[in-house]
């Protein structure tokens, strides 16, 4: 009995990621501009995240929209081949992702944290015929990053702009998605306390 009792409080420690969807969280973006430096053949990124959406636990979805929910940031590596008039591609490059807010819902909970990431794998640049410049790397191998300390898998970044001069884009629309952030934190912890039960009850039975 005290053992199932263990195994109850284990499953309820773990985190909502056991119970999400494959594509984990996804930080949408608008506004902002997109740079591209000839001198050093890079493309810079900023951009507010505008939409946050999730699944928490039991599949229970989260949401949050606002205005200004925090940034994205990106610096991509020098241009491999091509040109961003038509086709290009970029090694990879430096991301930060900076959530401000904190919010609860059935479904659990999201608190600010920073995403420093690199995107270690190229990034592809097209112009589509409408002029629309897109700039994305391949999901499910885009790059790793670091929240608090510990490791998370970027599994997803695409972004949408439009020509607004020489060099210069502006940002419609785009998108990063990871894993649940805090996942290992919330694994250790569920262990933690149940080693600490596990030790104490055996402590009292041998006293």
């Amino acid at each position: 009995m005290r053992l199932l009792r263990h195994l109850v409080v284990l499953f309820l420690l773990f985190p909502p990621v056991a119970f999400a969807n494959s594509t984990g969280w996804f930080f949408g973006n608008t506004g902002g501009t997109m740079t591209f430096n000839p001198t050093t053949e890079t493309l810079t990124l900023t951009s507010t995240i505008t939409t946050i959406f999730g699944y928490g636990s039991f599949f229970v979805p989260i949401v949050e929209t606002g205005a200004d929910l925090g940034t994205i940031t990106l610096t991509t590596g020098p241009l491999i081949s091509g040109s961003i008039l038509h086709q290009a591609v970029f090694d990879g490059g430096a991301m930060t992702l900076t959530v401000d807010v904190g919010f609860s819902s059935n479904g659990g909970n999201l608190i600010p944290f920073t995403l420093i990431g690199t995107l270690n794998a190229p990034l592809n640049w097209y112009v589509d015929k409408l002029g629309r410049a897109h700039l994305s790397g391949v999901p499910g191998q885009v790059g790793f990053g670091t929240i608090n300390g510990f490791g998370v898998n970027i599994l997803d970044f695409r972004q949408l702009a439009v020509s607004s001069g020489t060099n210069q884009y502006n940002v419609i629309q785009g998108g990063t998605t990871i894993p649940e952030p805090g996942t290992v934190v919330l694994v250790v912890t569920g262990l933690g306390f149940l080693a600490h039960r596990t030790k104490g009850r055996r402590s009292q039975g041998t006293g």
